[in-house]
């Protein structure tokens, strides 16, 4: 079936948090260009990765934004996809940061749709691994299939880099831990995440 591409307008604020204090949003964003959009973890993270942030790391969720909806990877049961969309800058369960322009694309939004129908099937939701299976690395991977050339920040990827090969350290002892997963809320309402009831 074609994928579930509804969401609520950038202009809603209903269910989402806003930005942390003293961290402006991009007033205008070019249609064709892709971001990556950084939250806090947490609200209570907020303090520790502005802190962290100015040392080259922290502890953030990431969504690829591209033609006006934002795709990312959780932790699903077996049989459903882990990658959702929602509002670019509203995700419904996260602290919304700050976003980066990583360029754009020559791809139209039949060709992005069609790329995300592949994410959904290979980025099945039960395959998440909370240092080398993410919503980082499945970032990284939507971004090279739209061509970007250009790496994702240093900032976001380092903490999860530095417990799996690329840091040379075992990530086995938190790997099944049980932290990617998130609640899964209806699908259509404004501000839910879109695509949640896809199968693989």
């Amino acid at each position: 079936p074609e994928p579930d591409f509804t969401c609520a307008p950038r202009s809603s604020s209903i269910g989402f948090a806003g930005p942390p204090e003293g961290v402006s949003q991009a007033p205008v964003k070019r249609r064709s260009a892709v971001y990556i959009n950084v939250y806090d973890v947490h609200w209570a993270a907020s303090p520790l990765n502005a802190f962290a942030r100015d040392f080259g790391f922290g502890v953030f969720h990431v969504g690829l934004e591209v033609y006006g909806i934002e795709w990312s990877y959780y932790y699903q049961e077996v049989g459903r996809t882990g990658v959702l969309g929602n509002a670019p800058e509203r995700h419904p369960f996260h602290r919304f940061r700050e976003s980066v322009d990583l360029g754009d694309i020559v791809f139209s939004e039949d060709d992005v749709r069609a790329i995300v129908a592949d994410l959904k099937m290979t980025w099945d939701g039960a395959s998440y691994k909370l240092l080398s299976r993410n919503c980082i690395s499945f970032c990284e991977d939507f971004a090279a299939r739209l061509g970007i050339q250009r790496p994702l920040p240093a900032w976001i990827t380092c903490l999860p880099n530095g417990f799996t090969g690329d840091g040379g350290k075992d990530p086995s002892a938190v790997e099944d831990q049980d932290c990617g997963r998130m609640p899964v809320p209806p699908v259509g309402l404004p501000g839910r995440a879109v695509g949640s009831g896809a199968s693989r």
